[in-house]
């Protein structure tokens, strides 16, 4: 890695607390496969992880002794063979690598972290602002971590792969999670970060927006409720609306014939749809409905047709062919489903009344039986002056 990380926040954030907390967990901290670990130098105050202790006071220690390290001469005692590949810590690193006008000299301690690389060296500064440090250190930091507070009372972690210089201008393009202080590592170092409360008036949102949630399903529950039962209502209606729009298309417009009755006439009005149809007419759509239906009432054998089968109302069926016709002629009519039994039993009470009723003859002298439909003579009177024989005759 041999990177350097900065991390920043004002006082109570919980920055020396983020810095612990990796400390604990991150692999880089633990040791590797033959149990070595890295060794550590920082400032923190009663850290009980394994490390080395550097002053960062200068009025204290400029300089390193035998029995204390300052970090003021760090690039020299940090490239002994002892310590490479190490990992600096330095808490409010603005008393190492404080900020300095343009054009003034680098110092030493500065010029180094240019080389820190070479000897495998991973720092994390901590400060309250990347201002506050030196522009040169700056410039090589490789990961940025800011965390602050926001409006809703919370913890926010921003992150960028550069110093982001103003944090909050350039909160945009960062990286941001929700931050949580790591309570389990309050007891491995000694802070008054941990003590200090982070005083940021909270948006009336932290407070309102757990009771918007709360009401969401219930608002969602209850609109559901309504919007079916409002259904059910228009359905009803709908339902009535359809069955008497069907009854409508069966029965007869007597409205429609009406207004065209009284309305204007054109000529189109008397010029039948079907040729030799007068009953179709347009003009009469209005008042033309079906009354009855078409069906056998007798079959005739013998004449000009040959055989020729007739309705209930006299009327030739030419839809039955000859051979159909001569078959009923001769061995009865099919049973008629559509005749109504009362008029079956008016038939039998005139049968009754009338014994001297002609029958189907034969040139033979024997009778046949009567295939005809009850009442046939009367419906057979349009038939008068017909060609041909009865039914069964020799004709």
């Amino acid at each position: 890695m041999a990177e350097i990380c900065l991390i920043t926040g004002t006082p109570g954030s919980g920055k020396t607390l983020k810095m612990v907390s990796m400390m604990a967990g991150d692999e880089m901290f633990k040791p590797d496969e033959n149990g070595i670990r890295r060794k550590v130098f920082t400032n923190i105050k009663g850290l009980k992880i394994p490390h080395t202790y550097i002053e960062t006071d200068a009025k204290k220690l400029p300089k390193s002794t035998d029995e204390q390290l300052s970090a003021h001469d760090m690039y020299e005692w940090i490239k002994k063979p002892e310590n490479i590949g190490s990992i600096v810590i330095v808490d409010e690193a603005q008393d190492v690598w404080p900020a300095r006008s343009a054009g003034s000299k680098i110092p030493e301690n500065v010029q180094w972290l240019n080389t820190h690389r070479h000897q495998g060296i991973d720092i994390f500064v901590l400060t309250q602002g990347p201002k506050l440090l030196d522009q040169n250190l700056r410039t090589l930091v490789r990961k940025h971590y800011h965390i602050a507070s926001n409006k809703m009372g919370m913890r926010t972690l921003l992150e960028w792969k550069i110093c982001a210089d103003d944090p909050v201008k350039m909160a945009s393009s960062a990286f941001s999670s929700i931050y949580t202080l790591d309570k389990k590592v309050y007891d491995l170092y000694e802070s008054a970060e941990v003590h200090t409360v982070n005083k940021v008036k909270r948006s009336k949102w932290f407070y309102t927006l757990p009771v918007i949630i709360l009401l969401i399903p219930i608002f969602v529950g209850l609109s559901y409720k309504m919007l079916s039962s409002y259904g059910k209502k228009q359905e009803e209606p709908a339902a009535q609306e359809s069955a008497a729009t069907e009854q409508q298309a069966v029965l007869p417009d007597k409205t429609e014939g009406e207004s065209v009755n009284n309305g204007n006439l054109t000529a189109d009005m008397f010029v039948p749809t079907l040729s030799e149809k007068p009953e179709s007419k347009p003009i009469y759509n209005g008042v033309r409905q079906v009354r009855t239906f078409e069906y056998i009432a007798g079959c005739v054998e013998g004449g000009r047709t040959g055989c020729t089968c007739y309705s209930h109302q006299g009327t030739a069926l030419k839809e039955i062919t000859k051979e159909m016709c001569k078959d009923y002629a001769r061995n009865g009519l099919p049973f008629n489903p559509y005749k109504e039994e009362s008029q079956g039993r008016d038939v039998q009470q005139s049968e009754q009344h009338h014994s001297d009723r002609p029958q189907v003859a034969t040139l033979g002298g024997k009778p046949w039986q009567n295939l005809m439909y009850d009442n046939w003579q009367e419906r057979g009177k349009p038939f008068e002056g017909i060609g041909g024989g009865v039914v069964g005759s020799a004709n």
